[in-house]
């Protein structure tokens, strides 16, 4: 294959060329792991699949949409024969693991109008005079002035949903992405089986006279391959919708997440803001008491004292549960 680095020559009529390898092969030579935990090394693993299937080439992890890894590994193997067989097999066992093999399954690309938001054809050959805006739905002819008055309230001019126009997620975009992959795996099961048949010899009626009893024969395997290939097409569909599903509620979960992150960190701010109003009342308490309330007391000190010298105050006991009872005793005492 022309992936393989040491395949190809090292100039082209004496002339240097720089080699720019893909890095994955096309998706039809993929398989994906199942289950693979956080702390195996890719390149570790790698190598111990390699000693026991040597035509696997790469191993990547795959990173989810927030480009975080996930426990899926996608392998790529330049052997067709090896893949039937690890399809078959389902599992691989490596280093004590049992890991869940399965094939690599590319969702097809939706091609979604960004002027009309219809789904099937570019923006060029558009046949709408009017511009939609992706988020509330309205028409104009200049979308430019429509942004400034935009009420920024979701509706899909598809579905009539309350989402963007362009949301891959819209119940029509994803029913036809659904067609659209079940049209191309068949065809594409149709091709390949087309290509074997021819591969292997070419059919003509004066080499092969045609016979009822083979004919018959012939006619019940056709339609015993066409029953087969029908079945498994409707397994990768309903895998495919799994996965979309899987794929829905994880989107789901983050945003509920990140909803609940939010009012955790509001409550961090108003117990923060809360913390530092004590904080400043408790200061001005205690400036209060040093500043204002110790100077008056020590000065009454001064003067009760002076007054019992002078024998003003007939009672010398100052004891009084507080300030204000002691004041009212001071007046009680004093002459008038």
């Amino acid at each position: 294959m022309l992936y393989d680095a040491s395949k190809w020559p090292s100039t082209i009529e004496s002339l240097n060329f720089e080699k720019i390898l893909p890095n994955h092969l096309p998706p039809q030579f993929s398989l994906v792991l199942k289950n693979v935990p956080f702390d195996i090394e890719i390149d570790t693993l790698l190598t111990n699949i390699k000693s026991i299937y040597p035509d696997v080439m790469n191993a990547h992890r795959i990173l989810n949409k927030n480009q975080h890894p996930t426990t899926l590994v996608r392998l790529d193997i330049n052997n067709i024969n090896v893949i039937d067989e690890l399809v078959g097999k389902k599992f691989l066992s490596i280093d004590n693991l049992r890991l869940g093999m399965v094939e690599y399954l590319v969702s097809a690309k939706v091609l979604i109008c960004s002027k009309y938001y219809q789904i099937g054809h570019f923006r060029s050959t558009c046949k709408s005079t009017l511009e939609y805006c992706k988020t509330c739905g309205f028409s104009s002819k200049d979308l430019n002035q429509h942004k400034e008055k935009c009420n920024k309230k979701q509706y899909c001019i598809r579905c009539k949903g309350s989402h963007d126009s362009n949301d891959v997620r819209c119940p029509d975009v994803k029913t036809y992405r659904a067609v659209l992959t079940k049209s191309l795996l068949a065809k594409t099961s149709t091709m390949n089986h087309q290509q074997n048949n021819q591969s292997k010899f070419h059919y003509k009626d004066q080499d092969y006279p045609s016979l009822n009893m083979n004919y018959n024969n012939n006619h019940h395997r056709i339609n015993n391959l066409s029953n087969i290939s029908s079945k498994r097409i409707d397994e990768l569909y309903h895998k495919l919708s799994n996965l979309e599903g899987n794929l829905n509620r994880l989107l789901d979960l983050n945003n509920n997440y990140a909803d609940q992150l939010t009012r955790t960190q509001q409550i961090i701010m108003n117990h923060n803001r809360d913390i530092q109003l004590k904080q400043i009342d408790g200061a001005f308490q205690r400036d209060f008491v040093s500043q204002f309330i110790s100077p008056i007391c020590q000065v009454m000190i001064e003067v009760i004292s002076v007054l019992v010298k002078r024998n003003v105050l007939n009672d010398k006991t100052l004891l009084c549960p507080s300030l204000l009872a002691l004041c009212a005793k001071l007046g009680n005492d004093l002459p008038v």
